[in-house]
């Protein structure tokens, strides 16, 4: 898969975040925090996870990076992967920007709502 050049993280990818110093820090460039509408955040204990959302004023925080050193990516991408997540392409700016979204195969608004706690406002 070829990858667009901005990306968008939440959660533990976020700048500053546990994720964050190995994957990002030093290799990529952060641009900038934004809130996305459209998403639902819960918290699956040590780190998060967002899936499309019914309702469309929801929305989650996430970092917008660019100039990711493709290491990074594909490490993140198999880390991201390998929980159950899938790219979903956001438009920032006019721009495509890739964003990992809960798979719908594992991850539903029903049982995850059943299972964790929501975080409402998407800020992790």
């Amino acid at each position: 898969m070829s990858f667009p050049k901005l990306f968008a993280f939440y959660g533990t990818l976020r700048k500053d975040q546990g994720n964050y110093n190995w994957a990002l820090k030093n290799k990529s460039t952060y641009l900038k925090t934004i809130q996305v509408k459209g998403y639902d955040m819960f918290s699956l204990g040590g780190y998060p996870i967002c899936i499309p959302s019914s309702r469309p004023d929801s929305e989650i925080t996430v970092d917008i990076f660019t100039d990711v050193e493709p290491r990074s990516i594909d490490s993140i991408d198999r880390m991201e992967s390998g929980a159950g997540y899938d790219h979903e392409i956001l438009k920032v700016d006019n721009e495509d920007c890739l964003m990992y979204v809960g798979a719908p195969k594992h991850y539903t608004f029903e049982k995850l709502q059943l299972y964790y706690t929501q975080i409402i406002g998407g800020d992790w």
